[in-house]
């Protein structure tokens, strides 16, 4: 090979080992987001729920990907090399795909979590009550819109009115679960002249977009930084593509 091609073929063999690392901090973050975040991604929408699985498959994916890249730049394998490219570029265009539906749905992404949230609060089995008290003391917030949300879950209203009934307490006019007060006691949120969050104003839903929102810039600049870097790695191949092929037209 000429010094130049043999560049190529050293700078792919490095590039792809850096998407290795990439690939395997892409499983780490996705498999942290799941454990971290799990409580949020519980009760909202699939779509975002899926997400942390879908980064930890899409890690494994470019796993494979780094394998042929690395064992065909070492080898100078033309299948192998060429089979790195094409998965590159699907790669590529998948992401391009879901950038642009990630972008064209962002107005839904409200629309979709108070959706999600409100059938879960009134669904409020044992698991969705420690994921709500959860979100509610984290986010320092109550219900989905607001407190009166909770008027809706006949299950959690049947829940409060036993405890009503069996610790004497004077009934608040609005029920709510303990993590919606102020400063948490046992029965705060069923009793009388508790202080909640938000018991008039935004609920979990807003708070919870702020939160997407604010980690989806990050997200998008690391996609942005990702997708660069698979476009020199695509050039790569192709120069080292047309290299091998020239070598086994000489033979």
């Amino acid at each position: 090979m000429e010094c130049g091609m043999k560049l190529i073929k050293y700078l792919l063999f490095a590039f792809n080992f850096i998407f290795f690392i990439v690939a395997l901090v892409m499983i780490g973050v996705g498999a942290a987001v799941e454990i971290k975040y799990r409580n949020i991604t519980l009760i909202t929408s699939s779509a975002i729920s899926s997400a942390p699985i879908l980064l930890i498959c899409v890690g494994v994916f470019i796993l494979m990907v780094a394998f042929f890249g690395c064992c065909g730049a070492y080898k100078e394998n033309y299948c192998m090399v060429t089979s790195f490219m094409v998965m590159m570029v699907i790669i590529f265009i998948l992401e391009f795909a879901a950038g642009i539906a990630a972008f064209a749905l962002k107005n839904r992404l409200q629309s979709w979590i108070t959706a999600s949230v409100q059938k879960s609060l009134e669904q409020y089995t044992p698991e969705h009550a420690k994921v709500f008290d959860a979100i509610q003391t984290k986010f320092h917030c109550c219900g989905a819109l607001n407190a009166s949300d909770w008027d809706r879950s006949n299950t959690f209203k049947r829940t409060a009115e036993i405890a009503i009934r069996r610790d004497n307490i004077t009934r608040s006019s609005i029920l709510v679960p303990d993590s919606c007060c102020r400063t948490v006691t046992q029965n705060c949120g069923l009793s009388r002249g508790h202080a909640i969050y938000n018991g008039t104003t935004d609920g979990c839903v807003s708070k919870i977009k702020v939160f997407i929102k604010k980690n989806a810039g990050v997200i998008g600049g690391i996609g942005f930084g990702i997708a660069v870097t698979q476009i020199i790695g695509i050039v790569f191949a192709c120069c080292l593509m047309r290299e091998i092929r020239k070598q086994y037209e000489v033979v």
